[in-house]
């Protein structure tokens, strides 16, 4: 077996040849090559795209929901009610929401699973 390495998994062995080693190195590093060439021009095309589109990175401006359309019962977008919705909520209104939606909570919490009531 001088031209052959043995190679043992678990239980199982079997011998591979210096060729077919040689093989699976080169074919590695080929596969790898081609991930970097294949990066190098994803990453020009993107940047010659950006110019052609004139689009400048450097010149963008946050938007108005670009945090999202989230918020909090601590501070409400009440104006944004008013002029969306043509509502404006009082706080005594924001208050028996907030209650309802805690006793809601706390009987899907109930009903989905016992175990997860604390």
């Amino acid at each position: 077996m001088s031209g052959n390495y043995i190679l043992r998994l678990n239980a199982w062995s079997f011998t591979a040849s210096k060729e077919i080693y040689l093989f699976e190195i080169i074919f590695t590093k080929i596969k790898i090559m081609m991930l970097k060439r294949l990066f190098f021009l994803v990453i020009v095309t993107t940047s010659a795209f950006a110019r052609y589109a004139g689009f400048n990175p450097d010149t963008v401006k946050a938007g108005k929901w670009d945090m999202g359309k989230m918020w909090t019962f601590e501070k409400p977008p009440v104006d944004y009610f008013a002029q969306t919705y043509n509502f404006r909520p009082s706080e005594e209104w924001f208050t028996k929401v907030r209650k309802l939606l805690s006793v809601l909570a706390e009987d899907v919490l109930h009903h989905l699973s016992p175990k997860m009531v604390l």
